[in-house]
């Protein structure tokens, strides 16, 4: 008995641990960084404006899932905080959307080392790290939808390795619903999704997956080309008909 609660108070410790430290870390990037001056800011927020009426399209091409949600996130914080200035707001609610979101990944994760059998102190010291990787600032940092491509592909990857182990099919259905969000976010994401699990279905008997799924694979075949023309409608453009800014268009010249 004293063994058990032992155990269960380490696990308690390790969770306030890492949740005292994740809020640690939200405090330290919103004193010290200004989220609508990160690069690019200011070609994103065109989403924003579109969304709000002020544009007719938003001229770009990447989907509009995570700069929607953003948008919807930050007209309800200005909803509570309506005393505040618009660029306090937005600096606040874009930053608290992102963290929201990688937490959402990293208990994403926790949810995936447990199923590969890794003890709780395990479990919650990768999430600690994971939480002060400079990989993982700049990506709480940043106006972009790679931070919702991380959360999602992490739950992706537990969706479809439950499936293997329990044949389930909800978990196949929810695995396709991951990959749909995956796939419309931008074009190099779509690319780096697909090869990802290409790779990954090599080994596991990817025929018989087909076979057995093949009507779930036709809906979302589906629902991808209704996704994928809902944002050339926002957009004017299709996800892959990316422009990059002259800034960042550095090819060699041929000789």
């Amino acid at each position: 008995m004293l063994k058990n609660i032992y155990k269960s108070r380490k696990k308690i410790s390790y969770q306030a641990l890492f949740y005292v430290l994740f809020a640690y870390s939200f405090t330290l990037i919103y004193l010290n960084y200004e989220i609508a001056l990160s690069p690019d800011f200011d070609k994103y927020f065109q989403y924003f404006e579109y969304y709000s009426g002020l544009n007719t399209s938003t001229n770009l091409e990447q989907g509009n899932l995570y700069f929607f949600g953003g948008y919807a996130f930050s007209s309800f914080v200005k909803i509570i905080y309506s005393d505040y200035f618009n660029y306090e707001i937005l600096n606040f609610s874009i930053l608290s959307f992102n963290f929201l979101i990688y937490l959402f990944g990293l208990l994403g994760l926790k949810n995936y080392l447990k199923l590969k059998k890794f003890s709780e102190e395990i479990v919650y010291l990768v999430l600690i790290v994971c939480t002060f990787l400079p990989i993982s600032f700049q990506l709480r940092m940043s106006f972009k939808p790679e931070i919702l491509a991380f959360s999602i592909l992490i739950w992706s990857l537990l969706f479809i390795e439950k499936y293997l182990i329990l044949k389930e099919p909800k978990w196949f259905n929810l695995f396709l619903m991951s990959l749909l969000i995956l796939l419309n976010l931008k074009v190099s994401i779509s690319v780096m999704v697909g090869v990802f699990y290409i790779v990954f279905f090599r080994n596991k008997k990817m025929y018989d997956i087909l076979k057995k799924n093949y009507k779930r694979l036709i809906y979302f075949f589906l629902c991808f080309l209704i996704i994928f023309c809902e944002n050339y409608i926002l957009n004017g453009s299709f996800l892959h008909q990316a422009e990059h800014d002259e800034k960042y268009n550095n090819q060699a010249e041929l000789e």
